[in-house]
């Protein structure tokens, strides 16, 4: 269990950290997709911003330390419950608002961000809950664990992209 368990946790890193340095390079972008979603009042809207990208560092430095790792995964599990809900109440009153999730893509958010909201929830409640071993395990494990959850969380990320990869290619230009 402790190779799932940190494989989440390497999964969950990478989305948070992806998600701060993204938002940092295009912060005023984030700011006006928030905005726009018109989730909040818009006097509260720059300082939610700010809470957000210091709560998503927050997750990654606590998932860092290994001692804070569960505190971590709960938040991370809070933040992508917030955020699902606030994509939902945007689509509800078709908000068509690009996701600024992780920088400065396009594609207004959908319902396919939430069922990756709802993913990486689901495993952040799984390495929070599953029990961590604090026996050291084997290092190619614990390597191919740590790749995994890597690779995985830049899949997350790039969800965007990676739904555009199978998507049919429009015959009207060439």
């Amino acid at each position: 269990m402790q190779y799932l368990v940190l494989g989440a946790q390497f999964l969950i890193g990478t989305v948070f950290i992806a998600a701060v340095m993204s938002k940092l390079v295009a912060f005023q972008l984030f700011v006006q997709s928030l905005r726009e979603m018109r989730v909040l009042p818009a006097r509260w809207v720059h300082l939610a911003s700010l809470t957000v990208v210091a709560a998503e560092c927050a997750v990654f430095l606590c998932l860092a330390i290994p001692v804070a790792a569960p505190a971590g995964l709960a938040l991370a599990f809070c933040l992508l419950g917030a955020f699902s809900i606030a994509i939902l109440v945007s689509l509800r009153r078709k908000q068509h608002v690009p996701c600024r999730c992780f920088g400065s893509s396009t594609t207004p958010l959908g319902m396919a961000h939430v069922i990756r909201n709802g993913v990486l929830a689901v495993v952040a409640a799984t390495g929070l809950l599953l029990p961590d071993r604090d026996a050291p395990g084997e290092a190619a494990a614990i390597l191919v664990a740590a790749i995994t959850g890597t690779f995985l969380g830049f899949a997350a990320a790039r969800l965007d992209d990676v739904i555009k990869l199978f998507q049919p290619v429009s015959a009207g230009r060439g």
